[in-house]
C-alpha cells in the first residue's frame, strides 16, 4: 500500500509543480462505459491532491497562530507592567475586547501571565465524504488506499477549521490595533514592528 501511495503522491506533486499539461491536471469524470478501475484511479488522485491542498492550509494556520500569540504577548507587555500595573488602559481594553485575560499575581514575586483566548470556531461548508467515494467493487489494496487517505482528509477538515478560526481572530485583533494606533503611540509602534497595513478593497 505504501508503494502505491508513494506513486500516487509523486504523480500529485508533479501536477502541483506544473510538469503535466494544464488540461491533465484536474481529474475528469470517466467517460460513459469506462472501466470503474480507471475512474477510481482518478478519484484517488483527486483525493491525494485535496490532501496536499489541506496540508498547505494547515501550515498557513500554524504560522498565523505563531503571529497571533506573539502579537498578544507584545500587546500585553504594553498594557501591563511586570509589576502588574496598568501602563496603557486603552491597550488593556483592546485585549479584553478580544478575549485576552491578563492574570496579575498577588505578590511581586511573579510576573503577570497572559491567557490566550480560544476563539469561537468559524462556520465551515458541510463536508461531503461521498465526493471521493470509490465506484463499484475495487481491489483490496486500492480500498486500503482510499480508506487511509479519506481518514487523513477528514482529520484535516477539523485542523483547517482551527486554522481559519485563528485567521479570523488575528484579523480582528490587527484591525483593532490599527484603529487604536491612530491615537495611541504604543499601538502605532507595534503596527510598525509587525508591518501591519490595512488591506485596500479592490476597485
Amino acid at each position: 500500500m505504501k508503494k502505491r501511495l508513494s506513486l500516487i503522491l509523486l504523480a500529485s506533486v508533479v501536477v502541483q509543480i506544473g510538469l503535466i499539461p494544464a488540461e491533465c491536471q484536474t481529474p475528469k469524470p470517466a467517460p460513459a462505459g469506462a472501466e470503474p478501475s480507471l475512474q477510481n484511479i482518478r478519484l484517488l488522485q483527486k483525493l491525494e491532491i485535496e490532501v496536499i491542498r489541506q496540508e498547505g492550509e494547515i501550515q498557513k494556520g500554524i504560522q498565523v497562530g505563531q503571529i497571533y500569540n506573539a502579537l498578544i504577548k507584545d500587546l500585553a507587555g504594553v498594557a501591563i507592567s511586570a509589576k502588574g500595573e496598568v501602563k496603557d488602559d486603552k491597550m488593556q481594553k483592546l485585549l479584553a475586547e478580544n478575549g485576552v485575560t491578563i492574570n496579575i499575581p498577588n505578590t511581586n514575586a511573579s510576573f503577570p501571565s497572559v491567557a490566550t483566548p480560544t476563539p469561537k470556531p468559524v462556520d465551515m461548508p458541510a463536508d461531503d465524504p461521498a465526493k471521493y467515494a470509490p465506484v463499484g467493487t475495487i481491489p483490496q489494496d486500492m480500498r486500503e488506499d482510499f480508506d487511509y487517505m479519506e481518514q487523513v482528509r477528514k482529520a484535516n477538515v477539523k485542523a483547517i477549521q482551527q486554522s481559519k478560526t485563528l485567521q479570523a481572530a488575528l484579523e480582528k485583533l490587527v484591525n483593532d490595533v490599527l484603529e487604536l494606533s491612530k491615537t495611541d503611540a504604543d499601538a502605532k509602534a507595534l503596527v510598525e514592528k509587525y508591518h501591519i497595513k490595512k488591506n485596500t478593497p479592490a476597485p
